[in-house]
């Protein structure tokens, strides 16, 4: 089958001198590597949406996205497909949602590329065709200033939805083929991802075909960008790159798109809005580096597997940060300690590297923490009196439910163990449940935890080795079933993030404030702010998490973040992690939501 060429833009007689007698490449004469422009499923409709989903306000969002790549210095920009959401029964007006979309798509100067989606052929594929400018829906093309890359658009529909016909598929095998031997480096541009790891709810309804077609051409293709699962995503197979642009019509209040740069040995993606930024190695050992938070995604360590540190919390030492937590199982024996706490580390907060079980529990069925025990929200203070790392943990014994509610004490030598179970007890003769410890600027430590059947929050200090409590606590929040809770100090002053008690179901968060860690302590109400898409779930519910630790960051002033827990019980391996800035407003806090964000946000 021949391949189908788009013609490069014109060079001008000037270009031409300067390639023929320098025989350089054009980034080298524009001082940069090759970059492009990317978003993904626009959708624009002139119809009502919903709180996540804004058809209307696409376009004021593509306005945004036109302007600010306008000022970048882009070699082209591409549309990942669905550029309209169309009408099922009426393909006049689908035109129409087109042509708004493409009279502000059509502003950017820098040259410009679509890729066919599943909503946008309700304007009718002939005319989608014309009106686009295509002379087909897949095709490849290069550019003069991204020399020694070959782009390639694929149509994810030509047979059927989220299918590619056999004669695609020759054409990109020869199309592949021939990149391969001229040693260019491809990516590829489709409406469908082609694995449920870049993209949980939405891909390519028969990708096997094209993976195979992928796997022969190794290593030319280095990445697979695409659209459709508005969540986005990203994963990587066999030596290519998968991404899933985030959907612009997902993002009411903020926008989504990506400029992507194209190294001699990486990739790097710089997101806007929503979407996330990447530092992705070519054709290396070298490991995928985050750029940003992306909450409530799986969160892969430097194996590429997702964290497995729930109910977690984060100990900073020497420069690096630790992160301790529940390592869970699939199904709901996740529930109870089949394995132990497991520990992660990290210099940046969003790279982190597994260290493997710092506490494993018991084989022997006398031991309180045996296998199928329940041991939850593991966290971790260095002492520096002893030079010990004191790990505290709610235990529940195995087979007694919830009724034990006692504390657990183990103690290490380095921060990522093993530990040393050391015992475990009801603090001051009282219940204790979901705990936190903290580390006040004098060096003393604390022990908070829900006591009195959750009723009552305690606040006890712990012994000079942090190994037991001290004897002096109080009771706060009295009555009013209080747990997960967490705590941090800041300008002299303490807050303290909780939740009610619902089961693994979520409520809205509570936040409260005082001058002394032993109070008065004065509620503040729900901090939460902002509504989580994924799940349609905002404040009251606190995005369908859980608070389970406050984190200075290092180095910054007044940058905190709040960390939460989507809970699976049905599949506790699958909990999901949100990390968000903390903003101080006044006496108070508020926690906004925010799909993707990185530390700048507190320069």
């Amino acid at each position: 089958m021949r391949r189908r060429f788009f013609r490069p833009p014109l060079i001008t007689a000037g270009m031409f001198f300067l390639l023929g007698c320098c025989m350089w490449p054009w980034q080298v004469l524009l001082g940069r590597e090759p970059a492009f422009g990317v978003i993904a499923d626009i959708q624009y409709g002139d119809k009502q949406g919903s709180v996540s989903r804004d058809y209307r306000g696409s376009l004021s969002r593509l306005e945004q996205c036109v302007e600010v790549l306008n000022k970048q210095p882009l070699d082209f920009v591409i549309q990942l497909g669905d550029t309209i959401d169309g009408y099922a029964t009426n393909a006049v007006a689908s035109a129409a949602d087109l042509d708004s979309v493409l009279s502000v798509f059509n502003r950017l100067t820098a040259p410009k590329y679509h890729v066919v989606g599943n909503h946008c052929q309700t304007a009718g594929k002939e005319n989608l065709r014309q009106r686009l400018g295509l002379q087909s829906f897949y095709y490849t093309f290069t550019v003069p200033a991204s020399e020694g890359w070959r782009f390639v658009v694929l149509d994810g529909n030509d047979a059927e939805y989220g299918v590619m016909s056999d004669g695609q598929l020759d054409w990109l095998r020869t199309t592949l083929a021939q990149a391969r031997q001229t040693g260019e480096k491809v990516v590829c541009f489709c409406h469908f991802p082609l694995i449920k790891a870049a993209a949980e709810n939405n891909h390519m309804s028969k990708p096997e075909p094209v993976l195979a077609v992928l796997d022969a051409a190794a290593p030319c293709v280095v990445a697979w960008l695409a659209g459709h699962d508005h969540a986005g995503g990203y994963a990587y197979r066999k030596g290519v790159h998968h991404i899933t642009l985030q959907g612009l019509v997902e993002a009411p209040g903020s926008t989504s798109f990506a400029r992507i740069g194209l190294g001699a040995d990486r990739i790097q993606e710089t997101g806007f809005g929503n979407e996330p930024s990447r530092e992705l190695p070519l054709c290396t050992n070298e490991i995928p580096r985050r750029l940003s938070f992306e909450n409530g995604r799986l969160w892969p360590d430097n194996r590429g597997v997702h964290i497995n540190a729930h109910g977690g919390g984060i100990l900073w030492r020497e420069g690096v940060y630790y992160w301790y937590g529940e390592h869970k199982i699939g199904g709901k024996a996740g529930n109870e300690a089949q394995v132990g706490v497991h520990v992660y580390s990290s210099r940046d907060l969003t790279n982190w590297k597994d260290e493997g079980i710092a506490l494993a529990v018991s084989d022997d069925p006398a031991s309180d923490i045996t296998k199928a025990c329940v041991l939850e929200r593991p966290k971790v203070l260095f002492n520096a009196k002893t030079g010990k790392y004191v790990m505290w943990f709610h235990l529940e014994l195995k087979g007694q439910g919830y009724s034990a509610a006692r504390s657990g004490v183990a103690v290490a030598d380095q921060p990522t163990g093993p530990f040393t179970f050391v015992s475990s007890f009801r603090p001051d003769s009282s219940m204790a449940r979901d705990q936190t410890l903290f580390v006040d600027d004098d060096g003393k430590a604390y022990h908070l935890y829900a006591s009195e059947d959750n009723k009552t929050l305690h606040i006890a200090q712990l012994s000079d080795d942090y190994l037991t409590p001290g004897g002096k606590f109080i009771r706060v929040f009295e009555d009013r079933l209080m747990e997960a809770p967490a705590i941090c100090k800041r300008d002299g002053k303490y807050y303290f993030i909780g939740s009610g008690c619902t089961g693994w179901a979520p409520n809205a968060a509570r936040a409260a404030v005082a001058s002394s860690i032993w109070g008065p302590w004065k509620e503040l109400g729900n901090p939460c702010v902002g509504v989580n898409p994924a799940n349609g779930i905002g404040p009251d519910k606190t995005f369908g998490g859980q608070s389970t630790c406050i984190l200075p960051v290092q180095g910054k002033r007044d940058a905190f973040i709040a960390l939460f827990d989507i809970w699976n019980p049905d599949n506790a391996i699958d909990g999901r992690y949100v990390w968000l800035p903390v903003r101080f407003t006044g006496e108070g806090f508020t926690v906004t939501w925010a799909n993707t964000w990185d530390l700048s946000v507190f320069d």
